[in-house]
């Protein structure tokens, strides 16, 4: 690829030659966080680093980034860093990728979730690497191009609390005021200057000798030495103007003068000596940063290409191989300066411009549209820029949301505001990435279609885009009237729409017929938008609608219904489309909490770990940090003993860091979810005003805040007021408020848990007797939606009410009962009586689990549900009632152990 070369190690130099002193010190990379090479053009950085790190064997374990000036804009500088670093720690570019996507994130929780990849006490990312050296070194070559403090507190938070297995190879030309004072007092940065750098007597005795020059004299070689200043660009430039080598005297002349006599020397001994055909090749190529054969043969326009390139490299004419497929190279950067300045000298700025629109149209019909735009706007072709853009964005944006959004930003705004078609390409991405910002961008599309819709052929298309929009934009503020009148007005355009702009509008309304109870247009809407999506292969889309039929399964209540849905959604095989990980991620995290109000353990502890799966896939540290407590929290809700330790150091995880994510960004679901489940965990393990403090991340105090009832940290908040029991009386209203609310918009499974709550409050104020009726009210509620965990995760509830277990645990068990030999009220399942009979063998939970091929917590949920039906709290009682219900053969001997 065009674009790779920035990120591959560059290929040792032709001819190679060894400086045993420097590789000594670059050998010291494990004992400093940093190495800092600073020299001139010209000192051979770049191939020392290179023929180094082959000599060394430490390719394998190094990340190459190559500096552009685009690296000033911090989130991209985070994601080059991800992207160098990727080849040795496969799965971190995706990771980093997915929280830059959300405009709202921080830059800096995507450079944390990159050093989070090579903290200590993480698993080495590359397999290759030995256990025991697990040390990884990242070189950032050309870093001069940085000019903005942004980047440079970036670079300096990496340097200082980056992971110490993670160092750093820093080359520049000039000093740019990194504040390193801090490395430099405590020994951990090196620094390698020109001096360092220039060539030695004995080294540039070797070099001339390889260079096939006879053994000069100790005069001669002093002269070469004082002439080229150690220089060694200068020195290879010098032998490559000679006509013929092994004259050190003729060497000599042509070193002859002061240091201003390079670009003059490029000119008439270098550029000149060539073939007029060679020379033209050289100056019309530099306008490339990397090239190819078939790429210089269309800007220069010459037949020979494929050969002047093959002679450039041949003579080692300061071109460098970069590798990738097509056979790319690039110029040494001070060796593409010069020529770059000759060019502007020989030709006029339209001559100059022609190159740059050849080499944009070959790029653009090689599918490089990043590179081709770039020398669009360099030849000042800002319209066919635009073009090429609008041709292309709709097909990255399906690929990759990201790149698309990449490509808009790079357009002058001013451009922008003249293409109508763009600016509702950049609506489509901000309802993508929920950009808080889409009623701005839908005005700014609604006056540019106004000013220069009408030339369009598809005008009608755009007005119906238009329409789309702003629906999306009076949804997201609430404002439901509003958008339907839109909508109504959008539908008349649908046929002239293409199927994904068909399915967002089907999407809007969706979610408008649901918030007006409607619940078969709702659903007749939710097949057009699937249909329509997967038409248009947009899969965040597909992943995105069923996750939320299945979310609205639950607030309905039909907890079988959204286990149908979530199933249905992760037998769909959208694993494998990056853009839509994020959102399948959190849609794992629904499913195990569907199953687990149902109190069906063993399939959310499945989810759970299928949810963590995936989130160490794309390494999102928020969702690992949420898989990590879920997990432990179901294993508590499982019977089994926690270990304090363990789970000390998840809740340490989700500290300050997770609490300062922004309420807004996209990953405020994930967010939600954590601090939901963190709390809930401390509460398990006693830590009653931790929670407390953890459920008031959003900000929102439901107590002097009345009617703030659509906050999605509502329940958890009022879960962990009551059990830290301050002024109980106080949230009265909000628990009434609360419910009535939720009752109107038919959200059952807030309902219950907001019923449940105030027959808690009621119970801790008043007593049973004044909580009896509420208790009656959640436990019948939960009965019908199966959702028994909201009661059970409440003992003192449990207590309360007596019959609990057999009018509402017993009748939402998942699987299909068989009939019981004695007594119709004792009904096992298949498994449970499997389990049952091999708990009469006295075997071990961790036995019957290889017997039957299930989980250690799968047989416990088995147990568990055993005792209870059979009203038993140990196994030796558990058999005995078995046998009295004829679930076993007399013969059989209850054992006592337990």
């Amino acid at each position: 690829m065009y674009t790779s070369s920035r990120f591959m190690i560059p290929p040792n130099s032709q001819r190679m030659y060894e400086r045993p002193r420097l590789s000594r010190q670059l050998d010291k990379w494990v004992d400093v966080r940093c190495i800092l090479i600073r020299a001139a053009a010209g000192y051979g950085k770049t191939s020392l680093v290179s023929d180094w790190l082959t000599q060394a064997g430490l390719t394998e374990r190094t990340g190459w980034l190559l500096i552009s000036a685009d690296d000033n804009e911090p989130r991209q500088f985070v994601h080059d860093l991800a992207a160098a670093l990727d080849r040795i720690a496969p799965g971190l570019l995706p990771a980093v990728t997915s929280i830059l996507e959300d405009n709202q994130a921080e830059t800096e929780q995507a450079l944390r979730q990159l050093l989070h990849f090579f903290a200590d006490d993480a698993t080495p990312p590359t397999p290759s690497v030995p256990p025991g050296d697990p040390h990884f070194l990242l070189v950032l070559d050309d870093w001069h191009h940085i000019q903005t403090p942004a980047v440079a507190a970036l670079m300096l938070k990496i340097l200082e609390e980056g992971p110490s297995r993670l160092h750093l190879m820093v080359l520049k030309r000039r000093s740019t005021g990194l504040p390193l004072a801090r490395l430099y007092a405590h020994n951990q940065i090196s620094v390698l200057t020109k001096e360092d750098l220039r060539f030695t007597p004995e080294e540039v005795r070797e070099y001339l000798l390889m260079e096939g020059f006879a053994a000069p004299s100790a005069s001669e070689l002093s002269q070469v030495l004082s002439s080229s200043e150690g220089w060694i660009m200068g020195l290879r430039l010098a032998i490559l103007s000679l006509h013929y080598r092994g004259s050190v005297a003729e060497l000599n002349g042509v070193l002859r003068g002061d240091s201003e006599w390079l670009a003059e020397f490029i000119t008439n001994e270098l550029l000149n000596h060539q073939p007029d055909e060679q020379r033209q090749f050289l100056l019309q190529t530099s306008i490339l940063d990397a090239f190819n054969a078939p790429l210089c043969a269309a800007v220069t326009e010459s037949s020979n290409a494929f050969a002047l390139l093959a002679q450039i490299y041949s003579a080692d004419l300061f071109v460098i191989k970069v590798g990738g497929e097509g056979d790319w190279h690039r110029y040494h950067p001070l060796f593409q300066e010069l020529l770059q300045h000759r060019l502007q000298m020989e030709l006029d700025a339209p001559a100059v411009a022609s190159l740059h629109r050849r080499a944009s149209q070959w790029l653009a019909n090689a599918g490089q549209v990043r590179a081709a735009l770039h020398h669009f706007l360099q030849a000042g072709a800002e319209e066919e820029a635009a073009d090429l853009v609008e041709s292309h964005l709709r097909a990255t944006f399906l690929h990759s949301p990201q790149d698309a959004l990449q490509l808009l930003e790079l357009l002058p705004d001013a451009l922008l505001q003249r293409r109508p078609r763009l600016l509702l390409d950049r609506c489509l991405l901000a309802a993508h990435y929920d950009d808080t910002q889409s009623m701005r961008h839908v005005q700014q599309a609604e006056r540019a279609l106004k000013e220069h819709g009408s030339s369009y052929p598809d005008y009608a298309a755009l007005q119906g885009q238009l329409l789309i929009w702003f629906v999306g934009a009076h949804f997201h503020q609430r404002a439901f009237d509003a958008a339907r009148e839109q909508a109504a007005q959008a539908e008349a355009y649908r046929h002239y729409l293409d199927p994904l702009h068909r399915g967002m509008l089907s999407f809007l309304q969706m979610h408008l017929s649901r918030y007006a109870k409607q619940y078969d247009e709702m659903m007749g809407h939710a097949e057009e938008s699937l249909a329509a999506f997967r038409q248009a292969e947009y899969v965040s889309g597909v992943v995105a609608l069923q996750r939320e039929l299945g979310r609205w399964a639950m607030r309905s209540g039909q907890g079988k219904e959204a286990t149908r849905r979530f199933r249905l959604l992760f037998d769909g095989g959208h694993q494998e489309h990056l853009p839509a990980l994020l959102d399948l991620t959190s849609t794992y995290f629904y499913a195990a909490e569907n199953s687990y109000w149902q109190d069906d353990l063993a399939q959310a502890q499945l989810y759970q770990q299928a949810a963590l799966a995936l989130a160490r896939r794309v390494r999102n540290e928020l969702a690992m940090r949420l898989a990590t407590c879920l997990g432990h929290l179901l294993a508590g809700a499982d019977g089994e003993d926690l270990d304090r330790g363990s789970v000390a150091k998840a809740l340490a995880l989700c500290g300050d860091e997770g609490q300062a994510q922004p309420a807004q960004t996209r990953q405020s679901v994930l967010a939600y979810l954590l601090h939901d489940v963190e709390s809930r965990l401390l509460v398990a393990v006693g830590r009653r005003e931790e929670a407390w403090q953890v459920v008031q991340w959003e900000g929102v105090d439901f107590v002097h805040t009345p009617g703030a009832y659509t906050q999605r940290s509502l329940i958890s908040y009022l879960r962990a007021y009551i059990v830290r029991g301050v002024d109980l009386a106080a949230i009265t209203p909000v628990l009434a408020g609360a419910l009535a609310h939720r009752t109107t918009i038919d959200d059952c499974f807030a309902q219950l848990h907001l019923l449940a709550l105030t027959a808690w409050q009621e119970l801790r104020l008043h007593g049973p007797q004044k909580a009896a009726a509420t208790l009656q009210r959640a436990s019948q509620l939960a009965k019908e939606t199966g959702y028994v965990r909201v009661i059970l995760d409440i003992p003192e509830l449990v207590k309360a009410l007596p019959a609990w277990e057999d009018a509402v645990l017993a009748a939402p068990l998942p699987a299909q009962p068989v009939e019981s030999n004695m007594d119709e009220a004792i009904s096992l399942t298949r498994q449970e009586q499997n389990v049952l009979e091999l708990l009469d063998s006295d075997l071990t939970y961790e036995a019957i689990a290889d017997r039957m091929v299930i989980s250690v917590n799968t047989v416990r949920t088995h147990v568990r549900h055993l005792y209870k039906k059979l009203s038993a709290t140990s196994r030796h009682q558990a058999l005995v009632e078995a046998q009295n219900y004829g679930l076993l053969e007399e013969s059989h001997q209850a054992s006592s152990s337990d």
